[in-house]
């Protein structure tokens, strides 16, 4: 791909939010609030309605909640969304050889570290190598000072308020389907990609680098 402005060229990059994206959080988050309620929690959630009303939650005991798993270290051990497979993001990883590689994702709350050490070691345990991270609600603004979005091949979210967000920046976005976020209301949200599963985002990416190669 070619800059505009200096004709020299530029590295294509692929963006990625991680909780429910990269990594099945959810069924994660619900384990540890089984244990933290101690009691069953239901892995029926769909992202019909805000997560702490399923869990019948004020919303500030939820956040307390939130901060002692991000506290504890839970997050270094997310698990995929293939377990069951040796290296189940390796289909992504292949897609992304060649591009730069960014990670787009929510900041924990009263979490205001530059650094996220737990983040970045699920990353490195599982191969991603990113170029860059940002934090924050409003992640895709922040991405789109750091590098242009028509450098993007395309970002993959699993929120459909991220999704809307990312396309005012002018990013090509995917929405990550999953069982966690069926109930999601789209409203008037026309999303040119969605993908269920890590060979469909792999997929997508490979058909966007043909498109990107034929224009």
């Amino acid at each position: 791909m070619l800059c505009d402005q200096c004709h020299r060229t530029v590295t294509s990059a692929v963006v990625f939010d991680v909780d429910g994206t990269l990594g099945n959080w959810h069924s994660q988050f619900l384990a540890f609030m089984s244990l933290w309620l101690d009691e069953e929690v239901s892995y029926g959630y769909d992202g019909r309605r805000e997560l702490s009303d399923y869990l019948g939650l004020r919303k500030e005991v939820y956040r307390e909640a939130k901060l002692a798993f991000r506290s504890g270290g839970y997050k270094r051990w997310m698990p995929t969304f293939e377990e069951d497979k040796e290296h189940p993001l390796e289909p992504i990883l292949e897609a992304c050889w060649g591009l730069d590689i960014w990670i787009a994702t929510t900041r924990p709350w009263r979490r205001l570290d530059n650094v996220d050490r737990d983040l970045e070691f699920w990353l490195d345990r599982n191969g991603i190598r990113p170029k860059g991270i940002v934090y924050g609600e409003d992640k895709y603004a922040q991405l789109a000072r750091i590098i242009d979005p028509a450098s993007v091949l395309v970002a993959f979210d699993d929120d459909i308020e991220q999704i809307r967000e990312g396309i005012e920046e002018g990013f090509e976005m995917c929405f990550r389907f999953s069982k966690w976020n069926t109930g999601m209301s789209w409203g008037r949200t026309v999303v040119p990609h969605a993908a269920s599963d890590y060979l469909g985002m792999a997929q997508v990416i490979e058909t966007e680098k043909r498109w990107k190669n034929e224009s």
